[in-house]
């Protein structure tokens, strides 16, 4: 009976601690990660070139540690890509963008729209109040691409990023996006939900940044992340992989609506384009 009832308290002091980790301190640890991406056909110009990916603020009053987490990822890069759901609600947004202020890439800072940052309520969204949140991040100096493409001059080379309106809202149109980008140029995509993968490397896309599943937020050390809320599955939940002989990245995210994480640590990722020789090597 003795070892029955210090096994029970055993169990819930486990539980109780394991709560605690995965409500106040795993959400408030995030991690800056970073990934070397090897590309074959990679232009010279390009090969180096590193990007700040960072992802899902949901910043709100309540929630004062995501701009210490914000904080604790900057990282000086070439590029700083944002993908989306930078306040909790629209009218969070202002709580997002100062939380961004010290965000900011060599050749410049770019951003898409999510799901969060359209929403007008009762399961109802609205370009109109995602143009209010895309002023106030423009008025911060970080240019917003609403299917819409932005050239950047990267040595003598042309770098194309491409921002896709949120498809987890069906607000993306990738044609659109791609519109005036030559064929054979060189382009990273931007969307809040990974779903345009393929019409996005149709168009050309060497490298797919996403976000929107907050890496699943809770994960078994050996598995991968149960819950990917993506209108389509992706290949993993959080993190990089191969899909149709091109890059994929979804961000964990920097913070979440619902304060609960377990092995999916929030952050961002420092990105490096590097060049993929003949024999494989970078």
């Amino acid at each position: 009976m003795r070892i029955r009832v210090l096994s029970a308290v055993g169990a819930v002091v486990s539980i109780a601690l394991g709560l605690l980790y995965a409500t106040r301190i795993e959400p408030r640890w995030p991690a800056l990660r970073r990934v070397v991406l090897p590309i074959g056909d990679l232009p010279d110009a390009l090969d180096g070139l590193t990007i700040l990916h960072v992802s899902d603020l949901h910043a709100r009053p309540d929630l004062p540690h995501v701009a210490a987490n914000v904080r604790r990822v900057a990282s000086i890069a070439d590029l700083v890509c944002l993908t989306g759901d930078v306040g909790d609600l629209a009218e969070h947004a202002d709580l997002g963008v100062a939380a961004l202020q010290g965000l900011r890439g060599r050749l410049g800072t770019f951003a898409v729209l999510g799901n969060h940052d359209l929403y007008a309520g009762i399961h109802r969204f609205d370009t109109g109040v995602g143009d209010r949140v895309r002023l106030r991040l423009e008025a911060s100096g970080i240019a917003v691409l609403r299917n819409q493409n932005a050239r950047i001059r990267v040595r003598d080379h042309n770098l194309f990023v491409v921002g896709i309106d949120d498809p987890h809202t069906f607000h993306d149109g990738t044609p659109r996006a791609y519109r005036g980008v030559p064929a054979e140029a060189s382009s990273v995509a931007l969307a809040h939900t990974w779903e345009i993968a393929d019409a996005a490397i149709q168009h050309g896309a060497a490298l797919i940044l996403a976000g929107h599943t907050h890496g699943g937020q809770i994960r078994l050390p050996t598995r991968d992340a149960l819950v990917a809320n993506n209108h389509r599955r992706p290949l993993r939940v959080g993190g990089v992989f191969r899909y149709r002989d091109r890059w994929v990245h979804i961000s964990p995210g920097i913070g979440q609506s619902i304060s609960l994480r377990f092995w999916v640590r929030p952050g961002a990722s420092l990105i490096v384009l590097r060049r993929q020789r003949d024999d494989g090597a970078v």
